[in-house]
């Protein structure tokens, strides 16, 4: 999940210096506050001087997509790393470049506490997702991570090449639903980083609601993994459903607590193979125990889930669709400026 595969350039330190390793080329070089702006400089849509009066114009949208062709993701080895650029991005100023806008201090603000950033992925915590690292090992240890996979001896650069591929290795997810939230992640965390670049109450308020569905989908897409639904139980993340029986075009069972979800709520059940939709239509409790009812949404998944349902699984798995906010332009009238003109 969120595995840095479109990859150009690892950021590590070494002796105390910040080094850039291009991926292309194997070769290092200092990373220089330059950088910043090559990476955390976006297009800013203004309307061009010579454009002809009384024809419309529609700015561009740069995209997710667009910048990961441009630059890829830039990967950072740790998260000490990270902080190291943060603190560089504070005191470097706006990018000058015609046409662009580039905040690097406030953009980093927001990036660095992004734990499942797909743009800015922090190398130990995308392998510390994946794999579990021997007790004798921190896994926000580069060095821990390079001995455990037999790299202790290995060049740096050969390492944090080699690491990044174990990183990207595993069997893909091809879910639809998975998919698109990968999608609707990457949109948002582009969002983000271009609306970080343009301080004012407006973009505050965009901010924190694209900050809310990134973590929201984030979350989601770490559910698609069948060995940690357990894991994710113990906070409510996911949740078991047991002894459970359909009763005509619902589902009914035991769910474990703790059960996060409302009436209403959108939720996904799944085996740990196949994932379907369905929606919680009641609660109660029955001998002190919390009995859920889920319906079927949607006559595809319908049948699917008819055919999960008559494999009879030991038990299902239930967890929440992402929060989802109204699409559009961000701001709303109290976190816009006032318009002199409007009485």
């Amino acid at each position: 999940m969120h595995q840095p595969t479109h990859v150009q350039k690892i950021v590590f330190e070494r002796r105390n210096a910040l080094q850039i390793q291009d991926m292309s080329t194997g070769t290092s070089t200092p990373f220089e506050a330059q950088e910043l702006v090559d990476y955390f400089t976006v297009p800013f849509p203004q309307k061009p001087e010579d454009w002809p009066e009384g024809t419309e114009w529609v700015p561009e949208k740069y995209t997710a997509e667009e910048h990961m062709i441009r630059y890829g993701a830039l990967v950072f080895a740790d998260r000490r790393t990270l902080n190291l650029v943060h603190r560089l991005a504070k005191g470097h100023g706006f990018g000058s470049e015609s046409g662009f806008s580039c905040n690097p201090r406030r953009q980093m603000d927001f990036l660095s506490r992004m734990r499942n950033s797909v743009l800015f992925p922090v190398l130990t915590e995308v392998l510390d997702r994946s794999y579990w690292l021997p007790t004798a090992f921190a896994p926000t240890s580069l060095d821990g991570w390079m001995e455990t996979f037999g790299m202790a001896n290995a060049p740096l650069e050969t390492a944090l090449t080699n690491l990044l591929e174990r990183a990207n290795s595993g069997v893909a997810c091809h879910d639809d639903l998975y998919l698109k939230s990968i999608e609707d992640a990457l949109r948002n965390e582009m969002s983000i980083f271009v609306t970080a670049s343009r301080p004012s109450t407006r973009s505050d308020h965009a901010l924190f609601q694209r900050i809310e569905r990134f973590v929201s989908h984030a979350e989601f897409m770490e559910c698609f993994d069948p060995k940690l639904l357990d894991f994710h139980a113990i906070t409510g993340m996911t949740s078991a459903l047991s002894e459970y029986q359909q009763i005509g075009k619902t589902v009914e069972g035991l769910i474990s607590s703790p059960f996060m979800s409302k009436v209403g709520k959108k939720v996904i059940i799944t085996d740990g193979n196949a994932f379907y939709r369905s929606e919680v239509s009641d609660l109660r409790f029955v001998d002190h125990q919390l009995v859920a009812t889920f319906l079927v949404r949607g006559a595809r998944r319908a049948s699917t889930l008819k055919d999960l349902l008559d494999s009879a699984p030991e038990r299902l798995w239930v967890f929440e669709e992402p929060f989802s906010l109204p699409s559009g332009e961000p701001g709303t009238r109290w976190a816009t400026e006032p318009d002199p003109t409007e009485k």
